[in-house]
């Protein structure tokens, strides 16, 4: 019974499983549901490693150019662990989706040209005409410092919740393409839920959770999925890249 929604996951009730628990709020931590959530998390991000270790692979067979050819995967140290526990301690609990990223997948950077699939200006100026495409790019964990200038638009929410901290996961949809850019994408600390809402121009009212499913769907580009010229261009790429992908 305690691992109930670990059991509608594995049968494949993915996407209802992380709405439900989210809904929860706080409530998720409370044992033994929060057993059964970290479980789900954590089965959740095997299987998005999983997927990039086949993007990664795939990519690479199709000739694309990644930007950081030395850093495109990388699972956390003990020095980012150590970092994951700081951040923790000192600013309050990530998320459970978060949390779980960091332990089972850790840092990811797909960020490259290739003509159909991305545009990076620095490494191929030539690609400037491929789309802006979003690839996944999850880097190290930063530690914050001041509060972030965040307002719910309450006050008396604001004054319960108390400090804000913003965790930087990304750049933003230009820096990501090789050209200047100034936003972020980030999350909100302390979290002590299921999953976040991304503070992001580029991805607004998105759960982390979320905008990964929508990147896996989309071959590591999720945005792709706003440029249906560009998807249409890149229709065989993406069926390559998306075959057999596990659902998370």
């Amino acid at each position: 019974m305690s691992n109930l929604y670990l059991q509608r996951y594995l049968r494949d009730e993915t996407a209802m499983v992380w709405a439900e628990l989210t809904a929860l709020g706080e409530a998720v931590r409370q044992e033994p549901l929060y057993s059964d959530a970290l479980a789900v998390a954590r089965e959740t991000m095997r299987r998005a490693q999983h997927n990039i270790g086949h993007l990664v692979s795939r990519l690479q067979s199709l000739g694309y150019t990644f930007a950081h050819p030395n850093a495109i995967y990388d699972p956390l140290n003990e020095i980012g662990l150590q970092a994951l526990e700081e951040v923790e301690e000192t600013y309050g609990p990530l998320p459970i989706a978060l949390r779980a990223w960091y332990e089972e997948v850790g840092t990811v950077c797909l960020l490259g040209a290739h003509p159909r699939l991305s545009q990076y200006q620095s490494i191929d100026p030539a690609s400037v005409t491929a789309p802006l495409s979003d690839p996944l790019f999850i880097h190290e964990i930063d530690l914050l410092g001041e509060p972030g200038d965040y307002s719910s638009g309450d006050v008396a929410i604001d004054q319960l919740l108390g400090p804000r901290y913003r965790l930087t996961l990304a750049p933003d949809l230009w820096f990501k393409s090789g050209s200047s850019g100034g936003g972020y994408t980030e999350v909100l600390l302390p979290a002590p839920t299921m999953d976040a809402l991304l503070v992001s121009a580029d991805w607004p009212g998105f759960s982390f959770t979320n905008y990964l499913r929508l990147s896996f769907q989309w071959g590591g580009f999720a945005a792709l999925s706003l440029d249906p010229e560009a998807a249409l261009a890149a229709r065989q790429e993406l069926e390559f890249l998306t075959a057999d992908l596990l659902p998370i």
